[in-house]
């Protein structure tokens, strides 16, 4: 018996759409996988050049200051609520001169009375930890940590850390 086939069957066109409908899942899922790491590899990538940047920042408004000493007084012009304050002297003909490090509600502050504001929406936490000092040097530490989400708890800081040795002159 001789079959005469023209076209194809109902059969064979489902199988044919089921194939392509998980060919087209599959290729969007891999799809959908490179656009999410990329945009956390992005994501990742200007956080650690915001911190880098933060951490030169605080380093050249420190060493721009030029401090000689650490006052065991603490910080006079810090809000009571500022964490991990830090005032370092220059001691000089002059007079002494003060500049205050202080962190509140994640940002930054560098200076006294009107102090300057490194505002960086990622801050988690800023440390500034004077360290004993080498050979009659300032030695401070700096630890600054970021986050992306700032909401989340679960999500680890990003640390970058330095360390300054500020000569006496």
């Amino acid at each position: 018996m001789k079959v005469n086939r023209k076209g194809v069957t109902l059969i064979e066109l489902i199988g044919a759409l089921v194939l392509l409908g998980i060919l087209v899942g599959l290729i969007t899922t891999t799809i959908a996988i490179f656009i999410r790491s990329t945009n956390e590899s992005v994501t990742e990538s200007q956080i650690q050049t915001e911190g880098l940047l933060l951490v030169r920042t605080i380093e050249n408004r420190i060493s721009a200051f030029g401090p000689n000493g650490i006052d065991p007084g603490g910080c006079n012009d810090a809000p009571e609520q500022a964490t991990n304050c830090l005032r370092l002297q220059r001691l000089t003909v002059d007079g002494d001169t003060f500049l205050e490090v202080y962190f509140l509600n994640n940002q930054l502050f560098v200076g006294v009375g009107n102090p300057v504001v490194v505002n960086n929406l990622g801050i988690h936490a800023v440390e500034i930890i004077p360290e004993p000092p080498i050979n009659n040097n300032v030695v401070l530490r700096l630890n600054v940590q970021l986050k992306i989400n700032l909401n989340d708890p679960d999500e680890l800081p990003i640390t970058f850390r330095s360390s300054n040795i500020f000569r006496v002159e």
